[in-house]
């Protein structure tokens, strides 16, 4: 049996190489090769210095040096491995984030006063034993200090900011005020 001619025989194309090209194809499809070749090297070379840079001097480079004065004071009383609790007057998300960052990989936990929050406090000193506390606010909140010293505060942050160890449940209630000293 034959088949009839199709009127739209369908030709196949000539392949495309480098060699059945003019030569200002080929120039610029080379060109445009290398370009990207050249874009992709830059890019991962300054990547990798980037991720370097980010993970060796970026905290340092972020945070006022007074803060970092203040965490290597905090340090001398508190070592690594220290739990610590943040008693916010008001919510805030920006300076109990920044000392969390600062402290880091110690836990911070970050409690916003009001009602019930005298429990959650106590609940945390049991469960992870927190011994120290920050408090900010103006004034600041004093969750039950043994000690606390005044903080410089960071630049823009309103009220006060408080540092000290908290008073252990074996020390019975509060009969006076905090003790405040000028340093640890």
């Amino acid at each position: 049996m034959i088949l009839p001619e199709s009127r739209h025989v369908r030709q196949a194309r000539p392949r495309l190489t480098l060699q059945s090209m003019s030569r200002g194809q080929r120039v610029i499809i080379i060109s445009a090769a290398l370009m990207i070749a050249a874009a992709v090297a830059c890019g991962g070379f300054a990547f990798a210095r980037e991720l370097f840079v980010v993970f060796t001097y970026a905290h340092q480079r972020q945070v006022a040096p007074s803060l970092h004065e203040q965490v290597a004071e905090i340090r001398r009383i508190a070592p690594i491995g220290t739990r610590f609790v943040w008693l916010n007057q008001h919510p805030e998300q920006w300076f109990s984030r920044l000392w969390q960052r600062l402290l880091y990989p110690d836990p911070v936990f970050i409690v916003d006063h009001g009602p019930g929050s005298d429990s959650v406090i106590a609940g945390l000193k049991r469960r992870h034993s927190v011994r120290f506390a920050f408090s900010a606010g103006a004034p600041p909140i004093d969750p039950g200090y043994v000690w606390r010293i005044q903080l410089k505060p960071p630049p823009g942050a309103p009220g006060e900011f408080w540092f000290g160890e908290l008073r252990s449940e074996a020390d019975g209630p509060v009969d006076g005020e905090t003790s405040t000293r000028s340093t640890p």
